[in-house]
């Protein structure tokens, strides 16, 4: 197990509104669970605290590890939180400014204290302790996890660019899209999991339980301020234009009936449905419309043309929901 596998950029923080312990480990649980609702914050909450009556987790240079075992979490999970102001964490009142916090499932084995040892390791270092506390903002931070030794080139490039500029993602995006399609091996990139009928994908599963959590909240916060909320589907451009599959395909050893590239359309357009959301979906229009050259050659934005079509398509759609509307309110 390596700290590369479960540090993401979704859980690192800056907070400057924590002042105890327990406010803390709230915001702990809340990371862990955004969009996985097979978990609870109570129930993190509970065995993080259980776990500091046990034995704090204070390790020094004011940085914490809290740690726990949590019940329903299918595989390790961390999240880095950068304190502008240090609290009191340690049993003799110590500071600290620094957690990292290091959830497993219930039934992990001793490997995960690998995972504590390589957290130990880390931040021994002073240097690295020293640009955490210098980033004054998350995309900063995110950069100083280059820093870790243990980070493969390619996530220690990912993070670089991300850090230090927004043109050179980019071209990370490209070059990792050309590794994804050309590479040989067992692991599938996302790009086909998402489309892969009747499969079971710990990664996937999580990837929708946050997109939903973000559009039910989304749904919310518009039927609060009595907004209307359309969710558009602009289909990839693998969807409109299978070829760029192909060479993936026989690298995996996948053939085409085991695709279906609509799926992740079905499961938005399903949910959608489920919870009122007025949605359009692109995908059809863009097939018919696939040789007016709908994206760039070299990535996988919209040209002209695609966005021509995704305003011809969208506004009279606006319209009429702006019109029901008024009508409504009248």
């Amino acid at each position: 197990m390596k700290i590369e596998e479960y540090l993401t950029l979704s859980c690192t923080v800056i907070r400057d509104d924590i002042s105890h312990k327990k406010q803390l480990m709230t915001l702990i649980s809340e990371l862990a669970c955004q969009g996985n609702k097979k978990l609870k914050p109570q129930n993190i909450f509970h065995a993080l605290i259980e776990r500091e009556r046990i034995g704090n987790t204070y390790m020094g240079h004011h940085i914490a590890i809290p740690h726990a075992r949590i019940k329903s979490l299918k595989k390790p999970l961390m999240i880095l939180i950068k304190l502008n102001s240090s609290l009191s964490y340690g049993k003799n009142e110590e500071k600290a400014d620094i957690i990292f916090s290091l959830l497993v499932p219930e039934e992990a084995t001793d490997n995960h204290l690998s995972l504590l040892s390589q957290l130990a390791e880390l931040l021994r270092s002073e240097h690295y302790r020293e640009n955490l506390r210098k980033a004054e903002n998350f995309t900063v931070m995110s950069g100083y996890l280059v820093s870790i030794k243990s980070l493969t080139l390619m996530n220690r490039i990912k993070f670089f660019l991300f850090a230090h500029s927004r043109t050179a993602v980019f071209l990370g995006r490209i070059i990792n899209d050309k590794l994804a399609y050309d590479k040989k091996g067992d692991e599938l990139p996302l790009d086909f999991k998402q489309f892969i009928k009747d499969q079971e994908d710990a990664e996937i599963e999580e990837g929708w339980n946050l997109t939903f959590a973000a559009l039910e909240e989304i749904k919310k916060m518009t039927d609060e301020k009595e907004i209307p909320f359309i969710l558009v589907i602009i289909p990839m451009k693998e969807q409109v234009y299978n070829h760029f599959f192909e060479n993936a395909k026989e690298n995996f050893n996948l053939k085409q009936e085991q695709l279906d590239m609509t799926l992740v359309n079905t499961k938005l357009v399903k949910f959608a449905q489920e919870q009122n959301i007025t949605i359009l979906d692109l995908h059809e229009p863009f097939k018919e419309a696939k040789e007016q050259g709908l994206y760039f050659e070299i990535d996988s934005h919209m040209s002209q043309e695609g966005h021509s079509i995704t305003a011809e398509k969208t506004y009279p759609l606006i319209i009429k929901e702006i019109k029901e509307k008024v009508s409504v309110e009248q």
